[in-house]
């Protein structure tokens, strides 16, 4: 009796302990009421971490950093001001610096840009966009401090028109059309008054296959080139200006003339031989008699 009763106490000692312990505990807290710091994503869901977002106490967003080449660093920033991007950089080839700046507006959307296309650690590069999509853009390319390219950019943000300052004297003297963001057609001014006097042909990668010259200003093309991946490697040229081409070239697989044929008196058939080292002469080679075999041979 005594060791039932003793059971039954130690029973109902259990019960109002555990009651009152029960009663001490506090409900789970609602998330919603926190704001979030710092959040970490994989997006690619390769286990690795590749964009990082920041807060402010009150749950507006900061920045965010992603690494959008894949490589584990995170190469592109953008800096938020009241919940809205406000400008941004990125890190082209990884090497952890800064070659790109970016500008947004009021809706997110990219404005403009400058970069450090060659790492020197100078801008080269600025462009300007539309609802994040380029319009135009001025270039550096001869790395003197002064823009030298000019870029106009259709409603897909793919490239239609450029202009050059090819020879650094502040004006533009090669201007180029586009298809499919490809060079189509050219032309340059050469002798620097104002007028295109030679006119490209690319092929359908955007590379240079023949071009055309007008070498004296008369008017006239004189001069007719073709090219392999952009370097030349025969050529005809109009010496005598009768309209007709006198003068075969050879250019070596860098570009050099290596040999050239020549007819100088006009009838047609070619009477001199000329072969070059190093775009330079070394010797020649003449018809005078007409008879098309060579009587005349000169060293250089």
């Amino acid at each position: 009796m005594k060791k039932g009763m003793f059971l039954l106490i130690f029973v109902a000692a259990v019960v109002v302990i555990n009651g009152a312990y029960a009663g001490k505990q506090t409900k789970p807290s609602d998330m919603r009421q926190f704001r979030p710091r710092e959040i970490k994503m994989d997006r690619n869901h390769d286990g690795k971490v590749d964009r990082l977002e920041y807060y402010d106490e009150k749950g507006i967003l900061l920045r965010i950093e992603a690494d959008a080449t894949g490589d584990g660093v995170m190469n592109e920033v953008v800096y938020y001001k009241s919940g809205n991007p406000d400008k941004g950089t990125r890190d082209l080839d990884g090497d952890g610096k800064i070659d790109v700046t970016l500008v947004y507006d009021k809706s997110g959307m990219i404005i403009k840009s400058e970069t450090d296309t060659d790492k020197d650690g100078k801008v080269d590069e600025w462009v300007e966009y539309r609802n994040s999509i380029p319009t135009k853009a001025e270039k550096d390319i001869n790395k003197d401090g002064k823009v030298d390219t000019f870029l106009s950019y259709n409603k897909k943000g793919m490239v239609i028109k450029s202009g050059v300052d090819v020879n650094g004297d502040g004006t533009i003297n090669e201007w180029i059309d586009y298809k499919d963001g490809k060079p189509l057609a050219g032309k340059r001014d050469l002798n620097r008054d104002g007028k295109p006097d030679t006119e490209l042909v690319y092929n359908k990668s955007g590379v240079v296959i023949k071009s055309e010259t007008d070498t004296d200003g008369d008017g006239k093309v004189d001069e007719w080139v073709e090219y392999n991946n952009g370097i030349p490697t025969k050529a005809e040229k109009d010496i005598n200006k009768d309209g007709k081409a006198d003068t075969f070239l050879t250019y070596d697989k860098k570009g050099m003339i290596i040999k050239s044929e020549t007819d100088t008196d006009k009838n047609g058939k070619v009477d001199e031989w000329v072969s070059y080292e190093n775009g330079n002469p070394t010797k020649a080679e003449k018809d005078t008699s007409g008879n098309g075999k060579p009587d005349t041979w000169v060293s250089y």
